[in-house]
């Protein structure tokens, strides 16, 4: 991948991209008892946003701090972001690129025994399944940004395009 087609580096969330050697053979060499299987559409529902760079890029974009404790999860081996959301509430995602929803009847992997981190679930929370849950609205619109800024439109073009005021913040709009 080129400079050109990557999406721009965020102080907080573009960091847990690339998994240090130590932490991707621990999880890779772990066994397998350390994840399980959850059903989704019951407390939450599953957002897999492809590729992990540009759901990290888009919690950069909307100012999200990883200390904010949301329901995310990585999955280094298929390189995807996995946001929990509010049951029912995927709406908004449908027509986003790059994006799939998982609700009833779909079943998600995730750490087992609340345990931190497997190579194909990695809490990227420090709370864990116990944070809250990120709105899905927020969400699309930051993935809209971060294929903006990796574009090159910039922030302001989008906002307009959307009939928002150019400096009006992402999280303030919905």
């Amino acid at each position: 991948m080129t400079s050109s087609t990557q999406y721009p580096a965020g102080p907080g969330w573009s960091q847990l991209r690339d998994p240090d050697t130590d932490t991707v053979l621990r999880e890779r060499l772990g066994c397998h008892h350390q994840t399980e299987t959850v059903a989704c559409g019951e407390y939450w529902d599953a957002v897999v946003v492809a590729p992990l760079e540009r759901g990290l890029a888009a919690l950069d974009v909307l100012g999200v701090p990883p200390e904010a404790g949301y329901q995310l999860l990585a999955d280094y081996a298929r390189q995807e972001l996995v946001v929990l959301v509010p049951v029912g509430s995927a709406g908004p995602l449908a027509a986003v690129s790059g994006v799939r929803v998982l609700s009833r009847g779909a079943w998600l992997v995730v750490p087992a025994l609340r345990l931190k981190s497997h190579y194909v679930a990695t809490w990227l929370s420090s709370r864990g399944e116990d944070g809250p849950l990120l709105d899905p609205v927020v969400l699309a619109d930051g993935l809209r940004l971060a294929d903006a800024e990796r574009a090159g439109l910039g922030r302001d073009a989008l906002n307009r395009a959307v009939g928002r005021p150019s400096n009006m913040p992402v999280a303030a709009a919905s």
